[in-house]
């Protein structure tokens, strides 16, 4: 949603799903912000949608919030120590992520190139341990 429209949009957008669901009803989503996590930066999707969900009401019994942090290098680029089983399952990870962030924001990027393929990017990654965050939402109606 956060990359659909602007950010005021979705708390009547939530409100308006709310009315949708059945009491008990649930609306899942999977959220991955625009940049890696960063202390610094300013408000990310997944920061706000939790009181943007309690606005519309969809945070009743069961819901909840998973969040996945996943390197945005792969181990295995990082060094060659780990077990062979690990390395596959981190790359995974890594490459479930960008496909997750591609599909969500990559219509936005306009440069030649994704940043895991310029070798300088990689390697800044890799020297300051960068990550990357997603969650899962499942967000029930409540039931009063």
């Amino acid at each position: 949603m956060p990359s659909l429209f602007p950010s005021t949009d979705i708390p009547p957008f939530l409100r308006h799903i709310n009315r949708c669901l059945v009491p008990g009803g649930s609306l899942h989503l999977t959220l991955i912000d625009p940049q890696p996590i960063s202390s610094k930066t300013g408000p990310k999707p997944s920061g706000t949608f939790p009181a943007w969900l309690a606005v519309g009401r969809l945070r009743g019994k069961g819901s909840s919030i998973a969040t996945v942090s996943v390197p945005a290098v792969p181990q295995s680029i990082r060094h060659e120590e780990e077990g062979h089983l690990v390395t596959v399952k981190e790359e995974l990870r890594c490459l479930t992520a960008r496909m997750l962030w591609q599909d969500v924001w990559g219509p936005f990027v306009k440069a030649e190139r994704w940043w895991w393929d310029d070798h300088a990017i990689v390697q800044e990654c890799v020297e300051f341990g960068t990550r990357w965050e997603y969650s899962h939402i499942i967000a029930v109606k409540e039931t009063r």
